[in-house]
């Protein structure tokens, strides 16, 4: 059986912890262009990059919505990760030899509206 000094010191612990994780979870939600399926897997294994605990793109928004440790990463490795794997964002462009080994389905338009543009 426990005794009320070790209860004492797991309640703190515990209560720090949530404190903390608060601080550095961060949701995020950004424009990503892309098409279809395929799209949604590929952009969604290039924004897990360290830090990154969820990746969830929206083909009909074409948005994705990610939540990252603010310690371990940043908004704008995100961005370049996805760019990277061919995709543009709203911040960062598509690299182009990437995009042009994309199946013929991926390759969207590049004027598609996306993450809310009017």
């Amino acid at each position: 059986m426990m005794n009320k000094k070790t209860l004492g010191a797991i309640i703190a612990f515990a209560i720090t912890q949530i404190s903390f994780g608060q601080t550095t979870e961060v949701k995020e939600t950004f424009g990503v262009r892309g098409n279809c399926g395929m799209c949604k897997a590929t952009i969604e294994k290039a924004a897990q990059i360290p830090g990154v605990s969820s990746a969830i793109w929206n083909v009909e928004k074409k948005e994705i919505e990610v939540s990252y440790n603010s310690e371990v990463t940043d908004l704008k490795h995100i961005h370049k990760s996805i760019a990277k794997a061919g995709y543009d964002t709203d911040e960062v462009s598509k690299k182009q030899e990437a995009y042009d080994n994309l199946h013929g389905c991926c390759q969207y338009n590049p004027n598609m509206k996306m993450g809310g543009e009017k």
